[in-house]
C-alpha cells in the first residue's frame, strides 16, 4: 500500500512539472528586433545603466567513446542592452573554470556581437 502511494506521488509530481513548465522563447543569435535596437531607456528603471534582455543556460551530458568517458556540455546565451557608458562593464564576464590533475574544465566557442544603429541601419561587430 505505502510503495503504491508513493510511486503515485512520484508520478503526480513528475506529471504536474511537465504540465507547469514554462517553454523558452526560441531567440536566434543573429537576430536582434528594431525595439531592441531602439531602446534608450529601460521604462521599469529608467536610470539603469543596461538590462539583460535574455538569459538562457543548457547543460548536456555526453558520452565521448574515444576517451571513454562522460562530459558535461554547458552553454550560455546571453543578450545585454547597453543604455548609458558606464553601463559597458557589463559586457564583460568571468567565466571560472576548474582544474585538478587530469579532472579539468575546458572553455570552447565563445561568440560575442554588438550591434549599433547607425545612420538607421543596423551595423554589426563580431
Amino acid at each position: 500500500m505505502m510503495k503504491t502511494k508513493l510511486t503515485f506521488l512520484v508520478l503526480s509530481l513528475v506529471l504536474f512539472s511537465k504540465l507547469f513548465s514554462q517553454e523558452a522563447p526560441k531567440i536566434k543569435f543573429e537576430k536582434i528586433s528594431d525595439a531592441e535596437l531602439n531602446m534608450v531607456v529601460y521604462e521599469p528603471d529608467t536610470a539603469a545603466e543596461a538590462v539583460i534582455l535574455y538569459d538562457e543556460g543548457s547543460t548536456e551530458i555526453r558520452y565521448d567513446v574515444s576517451e571513454d568517458e562522460f562530459k558535461l556540455y554547458y552553454s550560455r546565451f546571453v543578450r545585454l542592452k547597453i543604455l548609458k557608458q558606464n553601463g559597458t562593464n557589463w559586457g564583460n564576464f568571468r567565466i571560472p573554470v576548474y582544474s585538478n590533475g587530469l579532472n579539468k574544465e575546458v572553455i570552447q566557442n565563445i561568440k560575442g556581437t554588438t550591434f549599433n544603429l547607425e545612420n538607421g541601419k543596423t551595423v554589426e561587430t563580431s
